[in-house]
């Protein structure tokens, strides 16, 4: 799945570049199935960027939505608010039993991207386009 997030520039000197409708994106939702035995343990999601950097006075951010209750059997909870996504597992939900989301939007946990900036003066971009590859893996 692709996302693309963006970054307006100030229409007047002096002006901070801007966070627009384009440095956000809410079109993604994290579905999953889950088996655990008797009183086994739960499961939890990580998130970490896999491949690719945030440039220097940037950050992503996730904001992991609470679940959609649509889903069956014992469902996950969301681990924080947000969090500011580095190539490092951060676990984003917890508790995860047995069962299911279901597939697609509106079933599991939506999840909002949000491009920020962190410090102007640290800010230089040499292209137009920077990937990421952000992964999520389930655990005990």
């Amino acid at each position: 799945m692709n996302e693309e997030l963006g970054f307006s520039l100030p229409d007047r000197a002096g002006d901070k570049p801007g966070e627009t409708e384009e440095s956000k994106d809410d079109n993604t939702w994290l579905n999953y199935s889950c088996s655990r035995k008797y009183r086994g343990s739960y499961r939890k999601v990580y998130a970490q960027i896999t491949s690719g950097s945030v440039p220097d006075g940037l950050a992503v951010n996730l904001e992991v939505k609470d679940l959609q209750q649509n889903g069956r059997e014992t469902w996950g909870r969301r681990y924080s608010n947000s969090i500011t996504l580095s190539n490092q597992p951060q676990v984003v939900v917890n508790r995860i039993g047995g069962g299911c989301t279901r597939r697609g939007i509106r079933f599991g946990h939506q999840l909002i991207y949000e491009l920020k900036l962190t410090d102007i003066d640290q800010l230089v971009v040499d292209d137009d386009k920077t990937y990421l590859t952000i992964t999520y893996t389930s655990s005990d």
